[in-house]
C-alpha cells in the first residue's frame, strides 16, 4: 500500500511541475517533444481554411385568410400597424393575452 502511495505522489508531484517547467523554459520544453517524435521535420503549416457558406433560406409561406405575420424586432417585440373603426393604429402584441385593450386617447382618436 505504501508503494501504492509513493508511486501516486511521484506522479503528483511530475504532472504538477511540467507547467512550471513549460512557464520558465518553454524552448527547452519543445525541444524535447521535438526530440521524442523520430523522424519527422518541424514544418511550417498553413492553417488549412474553408470557409462554409449560409444556405439561402426559402421564402416563408404567407399566410392565407385574415392571418398576418409579424416579425420582432431587435428587443424581441411584436409590433405593427393595425386598422381599427377604419384608422390605421399603430400597437404592440401581447401574444398571451386574452382580451385586446387600447388606452383612452387612441380610442377618443379613432372615434
Amino acid at each position: 500500500m505504501l508503494r501504492k502511495l509513493l508511486i501516486l505522489a511521484v506522479f503528483a508531484g511530475t504532472s504538477a511541475s511540467i507547467p512550471i517547467v513549460y512557464q520558465s523554459n518553454p524552448q527547452l520544453v519543445e525541444n524535447l517533444l521535438r526530440s521524442a517524435v523520430p523522424g519527422k521535420q518541424a514544418v511550417e503549416a498553413q492553417p488549412n481554411v474553408n470557409l462554409a457558406s449560409v444556405p439561402n433560406k426559402p421564402p416563408a409561406p404567407l399566410p392565407m385568410g385574415r392571418k398576418v405575420l409579424v416579425a420582432a424586432d431587435e428587443r424581441g417585440h411584436f409590433s405593427s400597424p393595425f386598422k381599427l373603426n377604419g384608422r390605421q393604429v399603430d400597437g404592440m402584441i401581447d401574444t398571451g393575452a386574452t382580451l385586446v385593450a387600447i388606452n383612452i386617447s387612441t380610442a377618443r382618436r379613432i372615434g
